[in-house]
């Protein structure tokens, strides 16, 4: 009969962990390699058409809803699928072991690049939804605070404040955005309709940096600043149809929460 101590020690003899490691830094490799064969850096019309052909889309498919559920390109796809096969391997290590430490780091420094960031300020999230659910738990509202923004919020950025007040004490003010008028709105007014229904209650406000109802950039540093000269605590900004389509500088927003997702 083998005992377990025994059992573990020559379970730990083998060499499971540097051929594991390495099997991940290959597909990391691998994947680096596949993407920078796309030419990426060329931004020419040929480039883009020939871009086309790196999606599974079906050739019958003009696909035009990636602000809500995005395709992914074939290299992302077989990375992910690969990195899956790995998992299942060894399911122990790569749930408790700590391979993904340094992969996790990386990205979290390349989002902070990308964000314009520290990397101790990226938090990894599954999408925008989670980071709002994270807010409306995790924030210090109580009895006597306020939770404001308008009816361009969407849903995955508000609901949870709703499901929480009722807990935790705190009210939601969701105030009505006059589609009809949005199209004449200067920056002036968009700032005035974020920010004057502010009280001295209000502790966090929360709007996006481009809704998916009208599509207005908002001016994220001017509604922050007006909001901080109100009194409001915490600053979120909505930015899932935001990263990737335009150049963002978080440290330039004056913002608490900036968040996204990737998948889109």
């Amino acid at each position: 009969m083998v005992r377990r101590r025994e059992f573990l020690k020559h379970l730990g003899t083998g060499a499971v962990g540097s051929s594991v490691l390495g099997s991940l830094l290959d597909i990391k490799a691998a994947a680096a390699t596949e993407i920078a064969s796309l030419g990426l850096e060329d931004h020419s019309a040929s480039t883009f058409q020939q871009l086309r052909s790196e999606y599974m889309l079906s050739d019958e498919v003009v696909y035009l809803n990636h602000a809500s559920i995005g395709t992914v390109p074939r290299v992302v796809h077989e990375a992910r699928e690969r990195y899956l096969r790995l998992c299942e391997t060894n399911p122990w290590l790569y749930m408790w072991g700590g391979e993904w430490e340094e992969p996790r780091e990386e990205v979290r420094a390349a989002a902070a690049q990308l964000l314009g960031c520290e990397k101790d300020e990226v938090a990894i999230t599954h999408n925008t939804t989670e980071a709002f659910n994270v807010l409306a738990n995790g924030l210090p509202l109580g009895a006597g605070d306020e939770v404001l923004f308008t009816s361009l919020n969407h849903e995955g950025a508000s609901r949870a404040f709703f499901h929480t007040a009722q807990s935790r004490g705190f009210e939601v003010n969701r105030v009505q955005f006059p589609l009809v008028d949005a199209a004449n709105m200067t920056l002036d007014d968009i700032v005035d309709h974020h920010v004057r229904h502010i009280t001295p209650r209000t502790k966090l406000l929360v709007f996006p940096h481009i809704d998916n109802i009208v599509g207005i950039r908002h001016p994220v540093r001017e509604i922050a600043a007006a909001a901080r000269a109100r009194g409001v605590d915490y600053v979120a900004v909505d930015a899932a149809q935001t990263v990737g389509m335009i150049p963002t500088d978080v440290s330039q927003m004056g913002v608490d929460v900036y968040s996204t997702s990737p998948h889109k």
